[in-house]
């Protein structure tokens, strides 16, 4: 009997442990783990931080806790160049955004995404030649998680660029976009997009980036427009297929989704500020922003009334049409 409990007190313990979790990390760059980069073009990686343990099941988990002393979780991260002669590189990438906290929590089913970002001007300077890029958390005598890992590589091959085709086209446009979003440059995003369209007027996917960008500035209705009519140039360009792209799809749907909301917001024509009335407070806000474009400094496209990307004698005859008679402003 004494030797069954022993044996017992040996495996029970076991059985609640609880596994330790570890931090994986993934990385893509320009949406591809296999790119061709040109000069003048941007470097964009994307990566996932996840927990080791998300696929674990019926096993007892702790939280995975990234923590370096006293600098953000995000210093953890390094992204390497190695070349095909195996010379380390640390290219200029810098990361969107800052953390919210110092640490990281992430529970099993958790993960995190992050954007780094390499200006066309930097990826310009890059020798040729093909180069390995990859991600390492390290950390150390932290109260967190301890450790080094590395995701896996994704191959760029930086050559001069060639004649583009309208497909490369759509993708320099598009990722150039998407580099002035992230760096908050909403006007410049659009020009870029804009241009692309001039060469190629109904490419779906500029004119469902166009969408997004409208919306993002704050035009939901020319957003849904441009949605709407990203869809329609999906099915005229490619009409064997039956999904459009989960994309062009989500701003569609996002679109009407905000026109839905804003309808009693508009519900008083003329009503700027929202507040339920038109009087002078809304006129002075058209004047505030007069003058100014879609994009410019100073631009509020509450003070566009037409919407039709800038404010002026337009939008602020239809508000001072909306003033109760009687009523004097300056």
């Amino acid at each position: 009997m004494i030797k069954r409990i022993l044996l017992l007190s040996l495996f029970v313990p076991v059985a609640l442990v609880a596994q330790q979790p570890a931090p994986e990390i993934s990385i893509s760059a320009n949406g591809s783990h296999n790119v061709n980069l040109y000069p003048g073009w941007p470097l964009i990686v994307h990566g996932t931080v996840m927990n080791s343990l998300r696929f674990t099941s019926n096993v007892t988990t702790t939280s995975l806790v990234l923590a370096p002393k006293g600098l953000p979780w995000t210093s953890a991260i390094q992204l390497t160049a190695v070349s095909s002669t195996g010379q380390s590189f640390q290219w200029p990438l810098k990361l969107v955004g800052t953390p919210a906290d110092l640490s990281l929590t992430l529970q099993a089913n958790s993960y995190v995404y992050l954007v780094w970002q390499m200006s066309p001007s930097d990826v310009s300077l890059l020798p040729p030649g093909t180069y390995l890029l990859t991600a390492s958390i390290s950390v150390s005598n932290s109260n967190g998680w301890n450790g080094v890992v590395q995701s896996r590589t994704a191959t760029i091959q930086v050559a001069p660029e060639p004649t583009l085709s309208p497909s490369q086209q759509t993708d320099k446009a598009l990722l150039l976009a998407q580099y002035d979003t992230n760096a908050g440059d909403l006007g410049l995003a659009l020009t870029n997009v804009e241009q692309l369209l001039v060469a190629q007027p109904n490419n779906p996917f500029a004119i469902g980036a166009a969408a997004n960008l409208l919306e993002l500035q704050g035009y939901p209705t020319l957003a849904l427009v441009q949605a709407t009519d990203a869809l329609t140039a999906y099915y005229q360009t490619y009409p064997g297929l039956y999904d459009p792209p989960w994309n062009l799809l989500k701003i569609s749907q996002r679109s009407l989704t905000r026109m839905a909301m804003l309808v009693d917001v508009f519900s008083v024509p003329g009503d700027v500020n929202g507040d339920g009335v038109v009087n002078c407070v809304d006129l002075d806000n058209v004047k505030a922003s007069f003058g100014k474009k879609i994009g410019q400094l100073g631009f509020d496209p509450r003070a566009d009334i037409n919407g039709d990307g800038v404010v002026n004698v337009l939008d602020l005859s239809a508000v001072a049409r909306q003033i109760p008679t009687g009523m004097v402003c300056n």
